[in-house]
Order: structure tokens, then sequence, then C-alpha cells
């Protein structure tokens, strides 16, 4: 077991300031917004309370990293995707990207955290939000208005900043998958021993 020391304490502030760099990226694209910034900051606070709650309550300095980094990586994760739900905003298809996420995010804990728990008859709940995930996503394109394609319609209407914010959507998805990913050792079932099928000699 490793103890906590002040290089854990150093490596946790250096990953909020990382997050409070893509929390300022998600509220400058595509233009500035100061009150996306100040939500961005009061998830960021609730966050960082996570991770000091962590730090008091886990001994073990290896699972408290850990913990902490699945902590700011999520984070990371949902602000990087702020910016395709502020240029969606209003239309179906921000709904459509919001849950698009959390099915990802559900798929994630699925797989890496509570499938050794689930009862056989649920084993397939991670391939099935995958599957809702990726055919959502797909959808979007295909949605309409009044005004023709939801999705055309924003891209003609805005600058290049849509393509950066339809780009960071894919990274804070991949980003949410590794922060959960990386705690994925913790709860994994521990193999069982097996018998000793050998037979001792009569």
């Amino acid at each position: 077991m490793e103890n906590k020391n002040d290089e854990l304490v150093f490596n946790s502030i250096s990953k909020i300031l990382l997050v409070l760099f893509i929390s300022l990226i998600g509220s400058a694209v595509p233009v500035w917004s100061f009150t996306t910034f100040k939500i961005q900051l009061a998830i960021l606070f609730i966050g960082i309370l996570i991770a000091v709650y962590w730090y008091r309550t886990i001994e073990d300095g290896r699972k408290y990293n850990l913990f902490a980094a699945a902590d700011m990586i999520v984070l990371m994760g949902f602000f990087a995707i702020v910016p395709v739900l502020r240029l969606t905003f209003g239309t179906i298809v921000f709904c459509v990207f919001l849950i698009t996420y959390l099915l990802f995010l559900f798929h994630s804990i699925f797989k890496s955290i509570v499938l050794h728990r689930l009862p056989a008859a649920l084993k397939y709940l991670p391939a099935i939000s995958l599957s809702g995930a990726v055919i959502l996503l797909l959808s979007a394109f295909f949605l309409r208005d009044t005004e023709g394609a939801i999705i055309v319609n924003i891209i003609s209407s805005s600058d290049g900043s849509v393509i950066l914010a339809f780009l960071l959507y894919v990274i804070g998805v991949l980003m949410t998958w590794l922060g959960i990913f990386v705690l994925r050792e913790f709860f994994e079932k521990p193999p069982e021993k097996k018998r000793n099928l050998i037979k001792r000699p009569g």
C-alpha cells in the first residue's frame, strides 16, 4: 500500500488546472459565455469536494490517485461536450447529443464497474446502451425542422468553431470512457480460487 504524500497533492492540483483549461474552452466555443463558465466552475467545485473526501477516506495512495484522476477526467469529458450542447440548445438535436453522452456514460459504468454484479438477465445492458447511443448519434444527422436538416442549418449558420465543437464532443465521450475505465481494476470480481482436483493417494 502506497502512502499519500505531497506529490499526490501536486498531481491533483495539476489535474484541476487542466480541467479548468478545458472548462475555459467549453465556455469560449462557439462564443464566450461567462454564465457557462460559472456553471462549470460550480461543477468543478463539486468534483474537488469529492476528491477531498476521497483524500480523507482512502488510505492507499495509488487508489486515491486513480480515483482522483477518474474524477477529473470525467469532468474534462463533460466540459468538452458543452460546446455542442450550446450550439444545439433549443433544438431536438440537443436532447439527442445529451442522451447519447449519457448512454455512453452508462455503458462505461456498466462495462467497467458493475457488469460482474449484474444478474444474467441484465448482462446485455452495456451492449444495449452502446447500440442505443450509436443509433441516436446517427439519427441526429437526419432530424429536420421546417427549415431543413437541423445539423446542416447549424453548420451553415456558424463559423469554423462548429467543427471544433463536434471534435470536442468526440474527445469528451472518449475521455469520459477513459475516466471510468481507470477504476476498473478496483471493481473487478476477484478470480475464484480453483479447487484442487488432484486426488491424494489412498
